[in-house]
């Protein structure tokens, strides 16, 4: 019995791949380029050249010269990064069936920063702020448990002022997440902290990497794990927006004016007919410009609460429901807990 369910369970997850490789869309997309020196015109190899918040995306050769494709067309950020040199990134919209060149200059940077902890003196203040730092970047959920920041050294941490606590990053930062299988690299754009108002914001350019796994056991928990960690989130939620499938994905909203307002079960609204009052067509095929003044009190499946609230007038999402701004809003209650343990990349679909 053991022996058939270990068979079976090998050709779920056979079948799984088989059906994703097959049902993949072929978009006819290429991105290519070359990165050079700044300063001295050198080709740079071994760049990381990246769609930001995906795994998408290739390394530079000798010549400096990357090249990946079949991306989907859309709004897109890319991101070309490597030690020693200042990260450098470009905004396009990708037309269907197109080809797109992007070359790069980097600027080699010196970083001008203590070394005690590359030194092996670590001061206590020091791993004091990367256990405040990492309860609110990497998150209070169970698989921030399972996250390690493989080169914490090159963290740095600053108070400016007596509540505002910020980190920095001389590198990106490496982090394998073993819950969900996957390793991050993450541009660290920001990070602050607010301790009077008890808020925080981060901005990353990640790129994601699939975990080599240890057999069908550990692929089939990464798998159960991810979708776990979609459902109900943040990505899901905007994704069921721009979708206009609030109610048939498990969300309940309603309007409030301030974070924490009370909302009886009987005063929960979803949006039914309403989504023009929130959203409209963006600029570019498959654009969703979302709106709205205040907070939304968001519940899913009856049961847990966040708050969500937009940190612009409008912002814009999209193909598959991602903000294309920086830091684009802020999230309380159950939202709040989460962080780089439960990021999942854009281009993630659930497939139950």
């Amino acid at each position: 019995m053991l022996e058939n369910c270990g068979v079976t369970k090998f050709l779920f997850i056979h079948i799984f791949l088989l059906i994703y490789c097959l049902n993949a869309e072929e978009y006819g997309t290429k991105i290519h380029g070359y990165v050079f020196d700044e300063s001295t015109g050198e080709p740079l190899e071994n760049v990381n050249v990246y769609i930001a918040n995906s795994t998408w995306g290739s390394s530079t050769n000798s010549e400096g010269y990357y090249i990946f494709s079949e991306i989907p067309p859309g709004g897109h950020e890319l991101v070309a990064t490597i030690i020693g040199y200042d990260y450098s990134t470009k905004r396009f919209t990708l037309e269907p069936a197109s080809e797109v060149k992007f070359n790069f200059k980097l600027k080699a940077v010196i970083y001008e920063t203590e070394t005690t902890v590359v030194e092996g003196f670590i001061p206590r203040e020091w791993l004091e702020d990367l256990e405040f730092f990492k309860q609110y970047f990497i998150g209070n959920t169970d698989y921030a448990k399972q996250c390690v920041i493989e080169n914490k050294e090159v963290l740095d941490f600053q108070k400016p002022y007596t509540h505002i606590f910020e980190a920095s990053a001389l590198q990106p930062l490496v982090i394998q997440n073993n819950a969900l299988g996957y390793k991050l690299e993450c541009v660290l754009i920001k990070f602050v902290y607010n301790n009077n108002t008890d808020t925080y914001t981060w901005s990353i350019k990640p790129k994601f990497t699939d975990l080599e796994s240890q057999g069908e056991d550990q692929l089939e928990e990464w798998h159960q794990n991810r979708v776990e960690a979609f459902e109900g989130s943040v990505y899901h939620f905007l994704r069921s927006f721009k979708n206009h499938r609030l109610p048939e994905e498990g969300f309940d909203i309603t309007r409030v004016l301030t974070v924490g307002e009370k909302v009886s079960r009987g005063q929960w609204r979803t949006i039914l007919v309403e989504y023009d009052e929130y959203t409209r067509e963006g600029y570019y095929p498959d654009e969703t410009i979302l709106f709205f003044e205040h907070f939304l009190h968001v519940v899913f499946d009856k049961t847990f609460v966040s708050w969500i609230g937009l940190n612009y007038s409008e912002i814009s999402l999209d193909e598959f429901g991602n903000p294309q701004e920086e830091s684009p809003y802020v999230v309380y209650g159950e939202w709040s807990k989460h962080g780089v343990a439960n990021l999942l990349p854009k281009n993630y679909i659930p497939d139950n």
